[in-house]
């Protein structure tokens, strides 16, 4: 399994949280409440032995919930670690599956710069996530 379809099955598990993702930075103009998710490392951990060799990988993720106010932060984080809470989620798109290894979240506020009177609030997710090959 390819890194890419790796990278495009941590977005495609992202993407099930209804709000607008973007990957790096947050594109100009993005409203909030959005996410922004950077992949931070991947390593494939082993290839199972045998005529299929089945690839299993761990992926560091860190994913910003922006949003107007702490509330819709904390929603946005539950939505988050929602995703994983049924299970691996199979991406058959990308003929794997992703599931949740650790989960941890942190909190801070952006001096405003964007025309509003107050600060955006982040909740910042540090994700380690399991994807296995199918």
């Amino acid at each position: 399994m390819s890194l890419e379809n790796v990278c495009r099955a941590v977005k495609v598990a992202l993407d099930g949280s209804g709000y607008p993702i973007s990957v790096g930075m947050r594109n100009a103009g993005t409203p909030t409440p959005c996410l922004v998710y950077e992949i931070n490392g991947a390593t494939c951990d082993m290839r199972m032995a045998g005529p299929i060799g089945l690839q299993h990988w761990t992926v560091e993720v860190e994913v910003a919930a922006v949003a107007d106010t702490v509330e819709q932060v904390t929603q946005m984080v539950d939505s988050v670690l929602s995703l994983f809470n049924g299970g691996p989620i199979n991406d058959t798109t990308n003929d794997c599956s992703v599931a949740i290894g650790s989960f941890a979240v942190t909190f801070t506020a952006e001096t405003p710069d964007d025309g509003q009177q107050d600060a955006e609030r982040i909740g910042t997710m540090s994700m380690t996530l399991l994807v296995q090959e199918d």
